[in-house]
């Protein structure tokens, strides 16, 4: 159902999608579901999508929004007229960074390229990313003992003691990927409140790492400058 005025959210950044006008949905047929339906209000919000999805041949695929608050959306064509750009290897293929020791990246590397423009006006080194999910796991393997201690299968916000959580603002960590590695900790979920407390150390720890850079006469941030864990 639309909302007084435009047809939907983007499911990214939350934007409003106006009656008729351009939407984009993902190419890959379990992303486009019925009952919740996933549009983004441009091809960089379905960019942050497919980076967190890890999509190897997925596209954002143009659509036209309904031009009557009742009207359904036009099926979504078998080949897009526009693609996104995704993160590419040498051989064309989109691929995950990988992380230290091979493991995967567990940060959503373009939001968190965003806030450290956004806020403090610097760049950011794809090499920072495995410092940083290191510093994930290591939270996922201390919130799962404290969450074993107080006899509980869910790990819970308050057994990752950080900074307190931030409202309304975006999720830094691959959901999905963040709880498979929970659950590898000994068939134990997550809550979904502890994501914005992981949000917020991300945020600190970009912060100390722009201090560093900044001190090292650089705007850029590199893997060096983010603290070990």
């Amino acid at each position: 159902m639309s909302e007084a005025g435009f047809w939907r959210r983007c499911s990214n950044c939350k934007n409003e999608i106006a009656l008729g006008a351009r939407y984009w949905i993902c190419s890959v047929t379990t992303c486009q579901r019925v009952r919740a339906p996933i549009q983004f209000c441009k091809p960089d919000c379905w960019a942050v999508h497919n980076e967190i999805e890890n999509h190897r041949d997925g596209w954002a695929v143009e659509q036209k929004a309904p031009a009557t608050p009742d009207a359904a959306p036009a099926p979504a064509s078998p080949t897009p007229p526009r693609a996104a750009p995704t993160k590419a290897s040498r051989d064309g293929q989109p691929t995950p960074a990988p992380g230290i020791d091979g493991a995967e990246i567990l940060v959503v590397a373009s939001r968190f390229k965003e806030f450290l423009a956004d806020t403090y006006g610097v760049r950011c080194s794809d090499d920072v990313f495995p410092t940083l999910s290191e510093h994930l796991r290591r939270l996922a393997r201390e919130g799962a003992e404290a969450s074993r201690r107080a006899g509980r299968k869910t790990m819970l916000d308050r057994d990752v003691p950080r900074p307190a959580a931030e409202a309304d603002v975006p999720a830094l960590v691959v959901v999905s990927r963040f709880k498979a590695y929970v659950a590898a900790q000994g068939d134990l979920r997550c809550s979904d409140e502890v994501i914005p407390v992981l949000t917020a150390e991300l945020r600190r720890l970009g912060g100390q790492a722009v201090d560093t850079a900044k001190a090292d006469g650089r705007k850029t941030v590199l893997g060096r400058d983010v603290p070990r864990p």
